[in-house]
């Protein structure tokens, strides 16, 4: 239903107008964290996007696409619209991630919340910085 960004170790805020391209059906535009001269870890635990379905949900997987090869992530489930990463429910991680990666749990968590929660970031020319294109969650 809606996306929004999710950096409560930093300054706040990552590219919140870019949240939606996340969920819009369209690979040709991502949310982008911001920019860091050095990996993420060094700075703060991570950052990441929470995803809105609109109401609690089943969910058994969920697939994030990037512009990138190189992400680590991790997968939570809540139904808290200000998590606090110790008290969700972990879906899944991936330790080095494809430019498409799918994350599944043997039985599905109740959740009305998705959060993609980045822990390394893929280095470009200038820095440190991932793009999300699309996060799916299949639901019934």
């Amino acid at each position: 239903v809606s996306a929004t960004d999710f950096d409560p170790y930093g300054d706040g805020t990552e590219n919140p107008g870019q949240a939606p391209l996340a969920i819009d059906g369209d690979t040709s535009t991502a949310w982008h964290t911001t920019l860091y001269k050095k990996p993420i870890g060094e700075s703060q635990a991570g950052v990441g996007l929470i995803v809105d379905l609109g109401k609690s949900m089943s969910v058994s997987s969920v697939k994030v696409f990037f512009e990138a090869a190189g992400a680590a992530f991790s997968v939570y489930v809540t139904d808290d619209a200000a998590p606090r990463l110790r008290q969700t429910q972990l879906l899944g991680k991936v330790r080095i991630a494809g430019k498409s990666e799918r994350v599944a749990a043997d039985k599905p968590l109740k959740g009305r919340y998705i959060v993609v929660w980045l822990t390394d970031l893929p280095r470009g020319n200038k820095g440190y910085q991932a793009g999300i294109t699309q996060v799916t969650v299949p639901v019934r």
